[in-house]
C-alpha cells in the first residue's frame, strides 16, 4: 500500500505533516533513519505507518512502536514525537520485545543551545552549518526534547535586528547581521522539520549605547559603540523598541521569545507600553515565555499574560535564591505563581530551569559534575511540586560528541561534552520514566568510556566524588544580592566572618518572616520544609556550650576533602583508560574542595576565640588558624588559585598578615579580663546578623531584638572599659564601646527641619549592616591596635525649601577633588555611576511609593526611579526616566566638592504645607568602589532604599 493509497478512516495515516514529495521532509527522515521510495516510508525492510487513534494516551510526545507482518506501527500525536520513534526503531528492532511504549514525564522539555563565541568575543554564527544544525536538532529529538532554546551569550538583537530607521546606531555592519540572522533563520528551519518549538533570549529593554548618548541619556556616555544599556524610559528608547520588534519579527519566524528581567527588575512600564501592545498587534504573534528572574510584581505578569494574545508560559531556576546548592530541593515558589495564575483563571505552563548553568541553579557549567542521583531526586520532587516543563540549560554543548560538531564546537568543549554528558542522560531517562539505579549507571560508564565493569564501577564512584566535593563548596555561600556582591569578605570561602543562619533555615522559616524579596523572587507564605535542618554555623561549633550537630562545619570540611581526594586517587590511577584531561578536571575539584576545607578550619580555629578559655588556648587557636593558612597558601603555589562561586578568586594573604599582627599581640601582656568581656560584646553584637537578616529587615520585631543585643554588647564593652581603664588597651576599646552606641543611635532614623535656609549638616555613615563586611580577624586585632570602623569618607548633606522645590545638598570633604572626577571619568558610561548621589523620597510617608533620584556627575541631569512597594514583595523598580525640573549642580574646591539637586514640588508630585513629613534618605558611593556605601539613615541589607528605614524632613 502506497502512501496514497493508504485510507485515512482506518485507524492508520501517513502523518500529514510529513510530505513525501518535499524535500525538507523527505531530508529530515533520511536523517533520522528512514528511507522514502515508492511512495512509502521504510525502516530497513519494514514499511512505516503512523497511528492516529489512540495517541493522545501516550501524552504530549509519548510514542508506541510496535511491528508486525512487515509494518512499523508509530502511534504519536506530534512531529517530534514520530521522529523520536524512528530514532529509536534501530534499537527496537534488534530486540525481542514487540511493543516499546514511551510514555514521557512532563509536557514542556526545552533544551538551550549557547552560540559558541569567536577569538574576539562575539557569538560565532559564521562559523555554524546547515549540518550543524541537523544533527543537532536530531539529538534533541532523540532525547524527547520539544523546544529548543537559542542564547546569544548575551543581547541577541545586536547580532541579528535589523534596525531600519535607527541603522546609524548598530554596532556590526548591516551585512554581518544579515548574514547571522540568515544563519539563524536555518537553525528555525531545522527546529520546525524537526517538530521543535523555537526560543530565543531577550535581556530586555537594552538598547544601543550609541542611541542613549544622542538622546541625551547620561548614564550612559559609553567610548564603545557596541555597548548595550537597558531600561530607561524615554520616546526615542521605546520606538526604537516598537521599531526592533516589528522588523525582527516580521523577518524572522522564531515561535517563542524568553523574555528576562535580569537587566531591568520587573520593567513593568516596557511591558506594558511596549512589549506586550507591539508584538500583540503583530501578524504573526509570537509566544512568550517569561523567566521570573527579577520580576517580583506577579499582579502585574498577570495583567500581562491575561491581555497577550498569544501562549504565555513561565520559567524559574529550580534551585532557590540562597544557593543551597547541595540539596537536591526544587524551589517551592511554583506553588505561589500558580496560586497568583488561578486566581485569575489563568493557564500557565510553569517550567523550572535545570541543569549545569550558572544562571539555573549551580554554576558548574565549565566544571567537571557528574551525579545523576542528585539529578534524579532533584527533578522527582520538581514533579510533586506540580511543574509541567523544563528548559536544560547549559553554557557548553553537552551534546557536542553525539553527532559531527567539528566544525563548531572546539576540542576542550567536546572533552567536557564528553565527561559530562550523563548530566543531561540523567534528565532523559528521569523524562522516560527511569529510576535511579546505581547498577545501570556502571554499564553507562563502561559503555560511554569503553572500559571493562570493574573499571566502570571505579570511574562511576570517582566522578560521583568528585561531583560532591566540587558542589559542596556552594553550601559556603547562602549569599543575597547586596550582600553577595558588596561584601569584601566574600572573597573567603568559608562562612567566616558573617555567622550565616545555614541557607535550609532561612528557605524553611521565610514563610513566616516579613521579608524582602529585592529584586529576585517572590517571597512564600506557605510552609515549605524543602531542607533538612541539619547544618549548624560555624559559630555555633565554635561555640562550647552548644552541642554539635551531625553536618556541622568541621564533618563537612572533612568530607569535603575525603571526597576529592579519594576520586583524584581513582582518577590518577585511570589516566590510561579515562585520559588526561579527566585527571586535571578531578584534581581542580580536588584543589577547590581542599582549598574550601582548610579555610572552614581555619575559620573554626578563629571562631573559637570569641569563647576564650585562657591566653595560652587563645595563642594555639590562632597558630592553628594560621597553620590551615598557611597549607591554603602552599595549596595556591602547587595547584594554582581556587575560584568559588561566581569565579571570584581567594587568595589568603590578607588575612594571614592580619593573624600574624595578631599573634605578636597575643604574645605579650594584655589585660586578660578585658579581652574576656571584649570578645564576648563582639559576639553578641555579630549576633545581629542571625536576627536581622537579609530579606528580614521590615521586620521591626527583629530591629528590636537589634537593639537588644546592642544594649547586651554594650554593656560587656563598659565591662572591658573598666577591665582595662588606663592601660594602653583602653583607648581601642572605649573606641569600640562608642561605636555601639552610635550604632543605637542609628536604629532611630534622622530628622531635618526643612526651612527657606539650609540646615546644619548632618553626617552620611558607613551601612555596614551590622559589619556584614568585615573579617572575624578585625574583630581581634581592634582590640590590640586602633582599627577605622568606617569607609574614612567624610560626607555630608543638608537640606532647605523654597516656593517651588526641596534642594538636597551634599558635600564631601578631606577628598582629592581633582582625582576624583578623575575616577568618575574613567567610569563614565558604567550603568551605576549615578549610584554616586542618590536621594530617596516618601512623600506621603506611607511606604507605598520611593522616588529615588541620581544625581550625574558634573551635573546639571538627575534620573528618576519609582519604586513601588508592594509589601512582602518588595519593589516594583519603574524604568529609570528623566524629569523636567529637577537639576543637580556641582562645585568642586581642592579638597572637597559639593552637589545641590533641586526637585521641583512638580515633579515630585506635592507641595508640602506646614507640619508636613516626608521620608528622606540620602546616599553615595562617590569612589564607586564594593563597600563603600553611605548613607544618612542606615538602611541596613536592603539598602538606602529601604522604606521602613527612611528619615524625616519636616516642613
Amino acid at each position: 500500500m502506497t502512501y496514497k493509497q493508504l485510507p485515512t478512516d482506518a485507524g492508520t495515516a501517513i502523518d500529514p505533516d510529513f510530505n513525501l514529495e518535499s524535500e525538507p521532509d523527505r531530508q529530515t527522515l533520511t536523517e533520522c533513519g528512514a528511507s522514502v521510495r515508492d511512495g512509502e516510508i521504510r525502516v530497513g525492510t519494514l514499511r512505516v505507518v503512523f497511528a492516529v487513534a489512540g495517541a493522545a494516551t501516550l501524552g504530549r510526545d509519548g510514542f508506541r512502536l510496535s511491528r508486525s507482518d512487515g509494518v512499523l506501527t508509530i502511534a504519536a500525536a506530534t512531529r517530534a514525537a514520530r521522529l523520536s520513534a524512528l530514532l529509536a526503531a534501530p534499537e527496537f528492532l534488534v530486540g525481542r520485545d514487540r511493543v516499546l511504549v514511551r510514555q514521557l514525564r512532563f509536557n514542556r522539555r526545552f533544551y538551550k543551545h549557547e552560540i559558541f563565541r569567536a577569538p574576539d568575543g562575539e557569538p560565532a554564527l559564521a562559523r555554524y552549518t546547515e549540518g550543524f544544525w541537523a544533527g543537532l536538532c536530531r539529538e534533541i529529538v532523540r532525547r524527547h526534547f520539544n523546544g529548543v532554546a537559542i542564547y546569544l551569550s548575551g543581547e541577541p538583537f545586536p547580532q541579528l535586528a535589523d534596525y531600519g530607521s535607527y541603522e546609524r546606531y548598530a554596532a556590526l555592519p548591516s551585512e554581518v547581521r544579515t548574514a547571522n540572522r540568515r544563519q539563524f533563520k536555518v537553525f528555525l528551519a531545522t527546529a520546525r522539520r524537526y517538530g521543535l518549538e523555537s526560543l530565543m533570549q531577550q535581556y530586555i529593554t537594552k538598547f544601543p549605547a550609541a542611541l542613549g548618548r544622542d538622546v541625551g541619556i547620561p548614564f550612559f556616555n559609553s567610548r564603545d559603540p557596541g555597548a548595550t544599556t537597558a531600561d530607561f524610559r524615554h520616546p526615542r528608547v521605546y520606538d526604537f523598541h516598537r521599531e526592533m520588534y516589528a522588523r525582527f519579527f516580521a523577518d524572522v519566524p522564531l515561535d517563542r521569545l524568553i523574555v528576562n528581567f535580569e537587566s531591568a527588575p520587573n520593567s513593568t512600564d516596557f511591558c506594558r507600553e511596549v512589549l506586550v501592545p507591539t508584538l500583540g498587534a503583530l501578524p504573526r504573534v509570537p509566544n512568550l515565555f517569561f523567566r521570573l528572574w527579577y520580576m517580583t510584581n506577579p499582579e502585574a505578569l498577570c495583567d500581562w499574560i491575561a491581555s497577550y494574545p498569544g501562549d504565555c508560559m513561565v520559567s524559574h531556576k529550580i534551585m532557590d535564591t540562597m544557593d543551597a546548592y547541595l540539596y537536591p530541593a526544587a524551589d517551592s515558589r511554583i506553588r505561589e505563581w500558580k496560586a497568583w495564575f488561578a486566581a485569575r483563571k489563568l493557564r500557565v505552563d510553569w517550567n523550572y530551569l535545570v541543569g549545569p548553568c550558572h544562571n539555573c541553579g549551580s554554576n558548574i557549567s565549565r566544571r567537571h559534575w557528574s551525579d545523576p542521583e542528585f539529578l534524579y531526586t532533584l527533578l522527582g520532587k520538581a514533579e510533586r511540586l506540580g511543574a509541567d516543563g523544563f528548559n536544560f540549560h547549559t553554557i557548553c554543548e553537552l551534546l557536542a560528541n553525539t553527532f559531527p560538531s567539528k566544525a563548531v564546537v572546539d576540542p576542550g568543549e567536546r572533552e567536557m561534552a564528553r565527561l559530562n554528558q550523563f548530566h543531561v542522560d540523567a534528565v532523559v531517562d528521569f523524562v522516560r520514566g527511569g529510576r535511579f539505579n546505581a547498577d545501570e549507571w556502571v554499564d553507562r560508564h563502561a559503555a560511554q568510556f569503553k572500559l571493562t565493569r570493574p573499571v566502570a564501577r571505579r570511574v562511576f564512584a570517582a566522578m560521583r566524588d568528585s561531583s560532591r566535593a566540587e558542589i559542596m563548596h556552594l553550601e559556603q555561600f547562602p549569599l543575597t544580592t547586596s550582600e553577595g556582591y558588596a561584601v569584601e569578605a566574600r572573597r573567603q570561602l568559608a562562612q567566616s566572618p558573617l555567622y550565616h543562619p545555614p541557607a535550609n533555615v532561612l528557605l524553611n522559616g521565610q514563610y513566616r518572616e516579613d521579608p524582602h524579596a529585592f529584586w529576585s523572587f517572590i517571597n512564600k507564605t506557605v510552609p515549605d520544609r524543602s531542607y533538612p535542618d541539619d547544618l549548624q554555623t560555624l559559630i555555633d561549633y565554635a561555640d562550647p556550650a552548644q552541642p554539635k550537630s551531625a553536618r556541622n562545619p568541621a564533618k563537612l570540611a572533612q568530607q569535603m576533602l575525603r571526597l576529592g581526594v579519594r576520586s583524584e586517587r581513582t582518577a590518577l590511577a585511570l589516566r590510561r583508560e579515562m585520559g588526561a584531561r579527566w585527571v586535571k578536571e578531578v584534581t581542580s575539584n580536588r584543589a577547590l574542595a581542599e582549598a574550601c576545607s582548610l579555610d572552614i578550619r581555619s575559620g573554626l580555629a578563629l571562631f573559637r576565640l570569641y569563647f576564650p578559655r585562657n591566653a595560652a588556648r587563645v595563642r594555639r587557636d590562632v597558630d592553628e588558624a594560621m597553620a590551615h593558612l598557611r597549607s591554603l597558601e602552599a595549596l595556591i603555589r602547587r595547584d594554582g588559585m581556587p575560584y568559588i562561586h561566581m569565579q571570584e578568586p581567594y587568595h589568603p594573604a590578607p588575612d594571614l598578615d592580619a593573624l600574624r599582627r595578631l599573634r605578636r599581640h597575643l604574645g605579650k601582656a594584655y589585660p586578660w579580663r578585658a579581652f574576656q568581656h571584649y570578645a564576648a560584646s563582639v559576639k553578641t553584637y555579630n549576633d545581629i546578623r542571625r536576627h536581622v537578616r537579609p530579606w528580614r529587615v521590615w521586620s521591626p520585631r527583629t530591629l528590636r531584638k537589634a537593639g537588644q543585643l546592642l544594649e547586651q554588647a554594650g554593656a560587656r564593652a563598659q565591662e572591658a572599659v573598666r577591665a582595662c581603664a588606663g592601660t594602653r588597651f583602653e583607648p581601642m576599646v572605649e573606641a569600640w564601646a562608642t561605636y555601639l552606641a552610635q550604632e543605637r543611635a542609628w536604629l532611630t532614623p534622622p530628622t531635618f527641619n526643612c526651612g527657606e535656609a539650609w540646615a546644619a549638616w548632618q553626617p552620611l555613615v558607613h551601612d555596614n549592616c551590622f559589619n556584614y563586611g568585615g573579617f572575624a580577624w578585625a574583630d581581634f586585632l581592634a582590640f590590640f591596635e586602633p582599627m577605622p570602623r568606617d569607609k574614612g569618607l567624610t560626607i555630608m548633606c543638608s537640606v532647605r525649601r523654597d516656593a517651588d522645590a526641596l534642594w538636597v545638598r551634599l558635600r564631601e570633604e578631606n577628598v582629592d577633588a581633582a582625582a576624583q572626577r578623575r575616577r568618575w571619568k574613567e567610569l563614565e558610561g558604567a550603568h551605576d555611576l549615578g549610584g554616586i548621589t542618590r536621594v530617596f523620597l516618601d512623600v506621603d510617608r506611607k511606604g507605598e511609593l520611593l522616588q529615588q533620584w541620581s544625581a550625574i556627575p558634573h551635573g546639571p541631569t538627575v534620573v528618576a526611579r519609582p519604586m513601588v512597594c508592594q509589601g512582602r514583595n518588595g519593589f516594583d523598580s519603574r524604568a529609570v526616566r528623566m524629569d523636567e525640573g529637577v537639576t543637580a549642580a556641582f562645585r568642586y574646591e581642592k579638597q572637597a566638592w559639593e552637589v545641590a539637586v533641586r526637585l521641583a514640588f512638580d515633579a515630585l508630585g506635592k507641595v508640602p504645607r506646614a507640619g508636613d513629613v516626608w521620608g528622606l534618605n540620602v546616599a553615595a558611593n562617590t569612589p564607586i568602589k564594593r563597600n563603600h556605601a553611605v548613607s544618612w539613615c542606615k538602611g541596613y541589607e536592603v539598602g538606602a532604599g529601604n522604606p521602613q528605614r527612611l528619615g524625616g524632613v519636616v516642613f
